[in-house]
């Protein structure tokens, strides 16, 4: 069989803040365009409470056209114990362009709110950098600089109280690099977890919500990302109707799971106290002429191969079939069946075995909430020690089907990066 359609593989890194002295490097994932807090920083960032002055310089080493003088009360990150609170330093603003990538800063010189102490953050220069001998910062997306008394206000600020600089520099201290969280996911989060506890109400307040709630879900998604999945492989799947095999595809999955689900209500309560344990998460799964030495990659570009996302519950003890030994809850969307397979009649008909509440818009076509605990297959193995698959389906009259099928193949997707790109 051809497949018609091919779905990108959703793999992608953290971007990382790169040290250069005539621009800054990429902007910490892509939402700083949008809305500037998330759940980890860049390990080369430097954070720091300023007072800006009424006076500016000219840069004449790096590509800005002049930087801020400003008065330093705290400051924080990889390579500044060479300044010390009483000096004053320079901060250089930088703009972005409509792809978020670094531009020279085309607003007023005096961008930062004098006399007024904000929370900055950008990158040391080298020594050989400073202006006028002065430490000297280079303040990317300077528009969210200087918080709370920004250039522009903070999306998603309005009619929420806010925290003040000072509490901003005691959460922001806390925050893991990317590489801390996949190393140890939840340890890297400990001084998070502790900050939230003792906080209360103070988790509410902007932008305190927003990071810990991104951080224990980069926490969370690694540890996700690190669970190796037992009945990972390659299987043949057959459409069973009552008397024949209507069809076959083949279905490889991934060899971790990909991401954690959570409940909308979840997500719109209280900030946790901690990550919490997702039950029911999604796995990479690929569908198509998969040849059984194939190694897919995000740049494959295999038009015979559909990849999406599959539905997941935690083994469940209370699965026990007479035939089997253990069990994982499943879904294979039928809706994702048919639009890879949109040549083939009995493919394209596949239908729930029954009707379904609306999926959540995650793009793993699972079904909301308590749904979830319903997914209506299951990888098993058996007791002889065989992996299989079985899920309840009909076509589009009504006819019931069961979609069953054998591990063939030890070969599986490639893993996704331990720590996800950053959501806001």
């Amino acid at each position: 069989m051809r497949t018609r359609r091919a779905f990108a593989l959703p793999i992608s890194a953290l971007a990382a803040l790169a040290t250069g002295l005539t621009a800054p490097g990429p902007l910490v994932g892509r939402s700083i365009c949008h809305e500037p807090f998330e759940g980890v920083r860049a390990p080369d960032t430097v954070y720091l409470l300023a007072t800006p002055r009424g006076d500016t310089v000219p840069d004449p080493v790096g590509e800005a056209d002049f930087g801020q003088l400003a008065d330093v009360s705290r400051i924080g990150g990889v390579g500044t114990e060479d300044v010390a609170t009483e000096d004053v330093v320079v901060i250089v603003p930088w703009g972005f362009d409509e792809d978020c990538r670094p531009i020279a800063w085309t607003g007023s010189w005096l961008w930062a709110s004098v006399g007024t102490r904000g929370f900055y953050r950008g990158q040391l220069r080298p020594r050989s950098a400073w202006i006028d001998d002065h430490p000297t910062f280079d303040v990317h997306a300077a528009v969210w600089e200087g918080f709370p008394a920004s250039p522009w206000e903070h999306p998603m600020s309005t009619g929420r109280p806010h925290l003040s600089a000072e509490q901003l520099y005691d959460l922001y201290d806390r925050l893991p690099t990317a590489a801390a969280i996949a190393s140890r996911p939840y340890g890297a989060v400990s001084d998070l977890v502790e900050w939230r506890r003792a906080a209360d109400d103070l988790a509410e307040a902007y932008p305190a919500r927003m990071m810990l709630l991104s951080a224990f879900r980069m926490a969370e998604t690694a540890r996700v990302r690190s669970t190796r999945l037992p009945f990972g492989g390659t299987y043949r799947i057959r459409v069973e109707g009552e008397a024949d095999t209507l069809a076959t595809f083949l279905l490889r999955t991934g060899y971790v799971g990909t991401e954690p689900l959570a409940s909308a209500d979840a997500e719109a309560g209280q900030v946790p106290t901690a990550p919490r344990p997702a039950d029911t998460y999604s796995a990479a799964v690929a569908l198509g002429d998969i040849p059984l030495d194939l190694t897919l990659r995000e740049d494959s570009g295999n038009p015979s191969i559909c990849v999406r996302a599959l539905g997941l519950r935690a083994e469940a003890a209370e699965f026990t079939p007479e035939d089997a030994s253990r069990g994982w809850h499943a879904e294979l969307a039928p809706s994702f069946v048919a639009a890879c397979f949109a040549d083939v009649e009995t493919l394209r008909n596949l239908r729930h075995a029954e009707p379904t509440p609306e999926p959540v818009d995650t793009g793993t076509g699972l079904a909301a909430d308590s749904a979830a605990a319903r997914l209506p297959g299951a990888f098993r193995q058996e007791t002889d020690g065989r992996f299989t698959f079985h899920q309840a389906a009909a076509l589009a009259d009504g006819t019931p089907v069961e979609l069953v099928g054998d591990r063939i193949g030890m070969d599986t997707l490639p893993p996704p990066p331990v720590v996800p790109e950053a959501v806001p």
